[in-house]
């Protein structure tokens, strides 16, 4: 299947979308109720218009390589583009067959794990609604190892956790015996985090890189966790301004770590502690491990803060104060294009900040629980008011359910000011063009749900190959076309704003096909279950996947023009790289070489 980065689409969106122009001034000064009222002029920022919902489709696929009757499992579907504009995972079930439909989804990019029971989880990081996937279960790495205190006494019963960085990625649990032994077993390649916890014991982690350390068969990567008393993070939370304490302030304690930062907000793998402030402002996270921990302050009518602190050393207690500014206000009103009030139109101000002046420098930007965002619905007269801001650029992002309007980012930005409320320019919203086109496989047969990309939105076609291009702003444009049975190609398009175009008609071309055996650089054995990637460069990027079957041989059809990179990825072996310059006449032979132990 092919994909394209996050970062092509919004490339592709600004090199053929027209940049609109919105020059809002503020209005004279004044007050609304209590609050000093500023009017502020705004600096332009780049406009990235975004995919939208659409009919309800599935996502198909089957699971090889099990006894799917023996060896349950489930299989997730996350929407992860446009960035939390649809946040609802969906699951299924594996049938006894290996088959699964997940769904209904909305119409979006998609990551699908699938968790069978005795086999490694799979992440298929690209789906659409409408694919077919085929994924090939297989076991994974186990780790094992012991939980003891630091003196080196057995701790009975403790839990280990097995975390993953990367999000969408299912837990594993593991409890300790009677002699502190545990076993964690069917890990994915990849960073592994191991999570030991225990009664009266601060908890402790381990990193481990899976890929690097794959075992021999029937062996394990060996792991032992030490678990102290901990140390005892307390602190005093204050308004920056007044120096008065603020009860009831939330404050939470991560794992630091530039590996994991960012994450998905359904990820909490390294959330270590959360508490909140007595009436004194006082705060208490005890039992936090000896580690470098990242805390996050917020209260209401303040600005939120974020603090760094090391922490060393059992039986010891650690303080940390933090100070937090009182929080601007913003308020914008939403119109349509000749200016008459929106309601209820979703809008989010968000920060473009990734640290305050409290924190120290920071490595990473920070988790996604700590992103500076608010998120309004406007009122009757198309107003929205936003509370707890910082005093950091903030943008719009209109957050749209509807189809033919233009979800986009505000071409304006704002600054709050502490303790005021701000009028930040008015925030114009659009309908779009609409363009209703036909494709076509090389057999004139309809090309069902192939995906169209155009200014950075992703449409899919239906199941005679009819799709609606809709919600774009601009005269014209590229459109990129991809189904998994033809090459994928590039079409101009012209779009009226607000207008329909119809009668486009695209036939798609067969492309390249290739076929080939994988085998082990040592003895020329087949290696079954390998991964072989296609990248191609020109005219734009795609990619094909496909997987070895037990005798080492793949297919792969619908390539797109040359030059190719082949990529062949095999548990136990080295990453294989091959540059494509000309179609190959005859099979390939991609020969891998075994990972040193």
């Amino acid at each position: 299947m092919a994909r394209i980065s996050t970062a092509s689409w919004i490339a592709l969106a600004a090199a053929a979308a027209v940049a609109f122009v919105v020059l809002i001034l503020g209005h004279g000064g004044g007050r609304q109720g209590d609050a000093e009222v500023i009017p502020q002029k705004s600096e332009r920022v780049t406009e990235s218009p975004l995919p939208h919902p659409a009919p309800d489709q599935a996502i198909e696929g089957i699971v090889k390589g099990i006894a799917a009757t023996k060896s349950p499992g489930h299989v997730t579907a996350w929407p992860v583009w446009p960035p939390d504009a649809f946040a609802r995972a969906v699951s299924a079930d594996i049938q006894p067959d290996g088959s699964f439909r997940v769904g209904p989804l909305e119409r979006a990019i998609h990551v699908v794990e699938v968790d069978v029971d005795s086999a490694a989880p799979i992440l298929v990081e690209e789906a659409h609604p409408g694919d077919r996937i085929e994924v090939t279960a297989t076991s994974g790495v186990t780790i094992a190892g012991s939980v003891r205190t630091v003196d080196g006494v057995p701790i009975p019963r403790a839990s280990v956790w097995a975390l993953y960085p990367r999000p969408y990625i299912g837990r594993r649990l593991a409890v300790c015996d009677a002699e502190g032994h545990f076993r964690v077993s069917d890990l994915p390649p990849g960073i592994v985090h191991l999570f030991a916890e225990a009664e009266r014991f601060a908890p402790a982690l381990a990193e481990v890189d899976v890929t690097e350390e794959i075992p021999t068969a029937g062996d394990s990567i060996r792991r032992d966790l030490f678990l102290g008393r901990g140390t005892d993070l307390v602190g005093l939370v204050r308004s920056r301004d007044t120096g008065e304490p603020l009860p009831d302030a939330t404050v939470l304690a991560w794992k630091f770590s530039p590996a994991v930062d960012g994450l998905c907000s359904s990820n909490e793998s390294l959330l270590l502690q959360r508490a909140r402030t007595g009436a004194d402002g006082f705060f208490r996270l005890p039992k936090l491990p000896s580690t470098r921990v990242r805390g996050w302050v917020s209260a209401r009518g303040q600005a939120p803060a974020s603090f760094d602190v090391p922490l060393a050393g059992d039986w010891r207690i650690e303080r940390a104060d933090v100070d937090l500014p009182i929080a601007g206000r913003a308020s914008v009103r939403i119109v349509g294009e000749n200016g008459e009030p929106q309601v209820d139109v979703g809008i989010e101000a968000i920060s473009n900040a990734a640290a305050d002046s409290t924190s120290s420098t920071l490595e990473a930007p920070l988790p996604r629980e700590m992103r500076l965002s608010r998120r309004r619905r406007s009122d009757a007269s198309g107003q929205s008011t936003f509370e707890d801001l910082r005093g950091d650029r903030y943008v719009y992002f209109e957050l749209t359910d509807s189809p033919d309007r233009l979800p986009r980012y505000s071409t304006e930005s704002f600054w709050p000011v502490p303790g005021k409320l701000v009028t930040a320019p008015e925030f114009r919203v659009r309908k779009g063009g609409r363009a209703l086109a036909r494709i076509l496989l090389p057999d004139d047969e309809g090309a069902a749900f192939a995906r169209v990309r155009y200014a950075g939105r992703g449409f899919l076609a239906d199941a005679t190959g009819v799709v609606r291009v809709e919600g774009i702003d601009g005269p014209s444009g590229v459109a990129e076309i991809d189904h998994p049975l033809a090459a994928p190609t590039m079409v101009a398009m012209a779009m009226a704003t607000a207008k329909e175009v119809s009668g486009l008609r695209w036939v798609l071309d067969p492309g390249y096909e290739i076929t080939g055996r994988i085998v082990d650089d040592g003895g020329g054995d087949a290696i079954g279950a390998a991964t072989v990637v296609v990248t191609g460069s020109s005219p734009f990027s795609w990619t094909r996947r496909a997987r070895s079957d037990a005798d080492g041989t793949f297919r792969l059809i619908g390539l797109g023009p040359l030059p190719w990179v082949v990529e062949t990825n095999a548990r136990g072996h080295v990453v294989g790289r091959t540059d494509v310059q000309t179609a190959p006449a005859a099979p390939l032979t991609l020969s891998l070489e075994r990972r040193a132990p």
